[in-house]
């Protein structure tokens, strides 16, 4: 009944006054909506409460086993936890009633890769770049192809992802990466100082044109790049690699 119509009915309707008012319960108020245990689920996310948050996802999907945005923040909370056979089982279920969801598929596609099963990674990533050509996927797949050896496929991948994404640090790093393996070192570097200057407190692209440096034997900015990068560099393992670096290069005299 429009605003009219309820004016010239004003008298008739005085007797029905309560139920016309009555207040009706939104989606966040209504205990038997999944949405209103999303919604608290999608609160506890932000402050770091992942148990919570996956109580209330719980209940969102005893209401409603194919609400799609619980299994999608289900699946993303268990693949966070590195709990991955889970996280898998999840976003499987998601990916078959929205196969079109690419974040999703995405996060499948990346549960798989830390599952090890990389054929099923790629189809994932692949399904994602078939959707949309998302710089996400296309970055993964040649993330894929460079643990593969396949350097002219990661390149071409990893080009496709910066078209998308021009600001993303990480791309221009993997392609620094790929072009270091291809031998193809001016290029490297001209791309890690690209990297450098999106990412200046990454120590991985510092160490990336290192590299590079290291292999076009500019050996001084080299050793500046490696000194710097250790400055940033917090993982045991990583300094020691990047020390290694450094003596590699006093050895050589320089």
């Amino acid at each position: 009944m429009n605003k009219a119509k309820a004016l010239a009915a004003g008298a008739l309707c005085i007797g029905l006054a309560f139920c016309a008012t009555a207040k009706k319960k939104t989606p966040g108020e209504d205990k038997s909506n999944p949405q209103y245990y999303f919604d608290r689920a999608e609160v506890a996310v932000r402050y770091a409460l992942a148990d919570q948050a996956i109580e209330y996802l719980n209940q969102a999907l005893a209401l409603e086993p194919d609400h799609v945005p619980s299994l999608k923040l289900l699946g993303t909370i268990h693949f966070q936890a590195k709990d991955f056979g889970k996280a898998a089982a999840v976003l499987e279920r998601c990916v078959a009633l929205k196969p079109d969801l690419v974040e999703a598929v995405n996060r499948l596609g990346q549960t798989y890769d830390a599952l090890g099963e990389k054929e099923k990674a790629e189809d994932m990533f692949q399904k994602s770049l078939a959707v949309d050509g998302n710089g996400f996927a296309a970055f993964s797949l040649g993330k894929l192809r460079l643990e593969a050896k396949k350097y002219p496929e990661a390149l071409n991948f990893v080009d496709q992802s910066i078209a998308k994404a021009p600001k993303e640090a990480g791309a221009y790093n993997m392609k620094g990466v790929i072009l270091n393996q291809m031998g193809r070192y001016p290029e490297a570097i001209a791309v890690l100082r690209t990297a450098l200057a999106l990412a200046p407190n990454d120590p991985n692209v510092r160490i990336n044109l290192g590299i590079g440096l290291m292999n076009s034997k500019d050996y001084v900015q080299a050793k500046d790049a490696f000194e710097k990068a250790l400055l940033l560099i917090t993982d045991p393992a990583l300094r020691t690699r990047v020390e290694g670096y450094l003596k590699m290069i006093a050895d050589a005299g320089q």
